[in-house]
């Protein structure tokens, strides 16, 4: 391109003859400093009433179509409302200089931090976050315009402008046309190659919205990727599950096979979202219940580590010294997978996480120490029946309880204690309060740390225990279970309990 005049000079001698100010009728542009050279125009920056702004001058024959452009690059941005424009460059006004009779154009533009290409080259964040970033921004940006049937062709990392809030603005719209008026003659040279539609650069082919669609698409994978995208590459799959397909759709080399608005992209984004939630639930429901399938498995080999005979047979002990084993080795269990695997306890009408279990040989007590509610529960043992189903799911681990004979306090009576404050040991009903009576002498205490005890009173003579979707545990079997309790077990009556909650099989949530 042959400059007219050496105009470039004309204009900085100018400025600095001016000591790097212009003034207008309007107000002057101080601190002017020169930040580039294109080949129809300079770029200086400069300072109006403290803020920073940017001066593009023209500088070619005012008969060109690159004038046209220069015009466009600011009009077209400032027909729009200002409501219609918040994801855009902000244009401050077009003007014009005279030196030694000659015109010399401009526009005035507010200055941002840098462009999205020098922003890429510093950024140190998440590469996936800018991505999905960037993506909805030329979202809105794009749609802002096209709904004023504005293209804008010339998208590229350099026309993406930054703020100090990391907030991104589309800018330079010099070739910008609108969709029934082109401003571009066939045989000129549109845009950026790399990043433009290929139609852009055929003669006599018609420029459409989807001419910014493949630029968006190639500014995606120019942020993935650190290049443009060629015909020939495949498209990796990314930790976004949206970015292939949108990016294989974007950048069609056939117009009509792109997307062909925004809105339609928009659709395409939430029907996507839609088929991925759909299969990242069925996902995880199938993780949840292979979780509940394992912890079923794992307490049936508990049952056949602990008593062998229960493999696939029902098996009932009432030694101590068998008591002592099994459940020393639930126990074990419970301790070992905490936090892991909840193990519960049931009688059908209700139940509780366990947090440890203890039994003492010698006063035949078993205590079941809840997670939740600091409450140890305390029964004697008739028996446990035990059964290592092949399915996991129908393995039983029942207890036949009895009552114990109430706490004596104080001479009292009590089905509760609780040890209060590590030492005393006290009805549970005379803690209600968080404070404890000690007497005209002693005065009273606070409460800050009590464990309770319950003497196990109530009519239900079984407990199953297990995981919680263990069948004899699972919630739609609870009928079942309440219905034990009203007989005595036999290898009868424990085959048609199996029998019922194998009818509320274990199902994917």
């Amino acid at each position: 391109m042959v400059l007219i005049n050496n105009y470039a000079k004309k204009i900085s001698s100018f400025i600095k003859y001016k000591d790097n100010e212009i003034t207008f009728p309007w107000g002057a542009i101080t601190d002017l400093r020169q930040i580039g050279q294109g080949g129809s125009g300079l770029v200086y920056s400069g300072k109006y009433n403290d803020n920073d702004v940017i001066l593009k001058f023209f500088y070619k024959n005012s008969s060109s179509n690159d004038f046209e452009r220069f015009k466009n690059e600011y009009f077209n941005i400032q027909l729009l409302e200002n409501a219609e424009k918040t994801h855009l460059a902000s244009y401050i006004n077009f003007d014009s200089i005279e030196i030694e009779d000659d015109l010399f154009f401009l526009y005035i533009m507010k200055r941002y931090k840098s462009t999205l290409k020098d922003y890429v080259l510093v950024y140190t964040g998440d590469k996936s976050e800018l991505c999905e970033k960037v993506l909805y921004f030329l979202l809105k940006s794009l749609k802002q315009i096209h709904s004023k049937d504005i293209i804008h062709r010339d998208l590229k990392p350099e026309n993406i402008l930054v703020d100090c809030n990391d907030k991104f603005y589309l800018s330079d719209f010099g070739i910008a046309k609108y969709c029934d008026n082109s401003m571009t003659k066939v045989g000129d040279r549109l845009a950026n190659y790399k990043f433009s539609a290929p139609e852009q650069s055929e003669k006599g082919t018609p420029i459409t919205k989807s001419a910014d669609i493949f630029a968006l698409g190639q500014l995606i994978f120019w942020l993935l990727e650190g290049h443009t995208y060629a015909g020939t590459l495949d498209i990796d799959e990314y930790e976004n599950n949206l970015i292939k397909p949108l990016l294989i759709k974007c950048l069609k080399y056939n117009v009509e096979e792109r997307f062909q608005s925004i809105e339609e992209i928009e659709e395409f984004i939430e029907a996507e979202k839609r088929r991925l939630a759909r299969i990242e639930s069925m996902h995880q429901s199938e993780l949840i219940y292979e979780k509940r399938l394992e912890a079923n498995r794992l307490f049936t080999d508990l049952i056949r580590h602990s008593y062998p005979n229960s493999h696939s047979h029902i098996s009932v002990i009432e030694s101590e010294a068998y008591f002592n084993r099994v459940l020393t080795d639930l126990n074990a269990f419970i301790n070992k997978y905490i936090g892991r695997i909840d193990i519960w306890y049931s009688t059908g009408w209700s139940n509780q996480i366990l947090k440890n279990i203890n039994y003492d040989v010698e006063s035949n007590i078993v205590q079941l120490m809840l997670k939740d509610l600091n409450l140890v529960l305390e029964f004697s043992l008739e028996q446990i029946w035990l059964y290592a189903d092949v399915s996991d799911y129908t393995s039983l681990y029942i207890l036949k309880i009895k009552n114990l004979e109430p706490y004596e306090i104080n001479d009292k009576k009590t089905y509760y204690k609780s040890i209060v404050n590590g030492e005393i040991e006290v009805d549970t009903n005379d803690i209600r309060s968080g404070y404890l009576e000690l007497g005209e002498t002693n005065g009273v205490i606070r409460v800050d740390t009590h464990i309770d005890f319950e003497r196990y009173n109530g009519e239900d003579q079984y407990i199953a225990i297990g995981p919680l979707f263990l069948g004899a545990v699972y919630h739609r079997n609870e009928d079942f279970l309440h219905d034990l309790q009203d007989v005595d077990l036999t290898e009868e009556v424990v085959k048609g309990f199996i029998k019922n909650i194998r009818s509320h099989k274990l199902e994917i949530v």
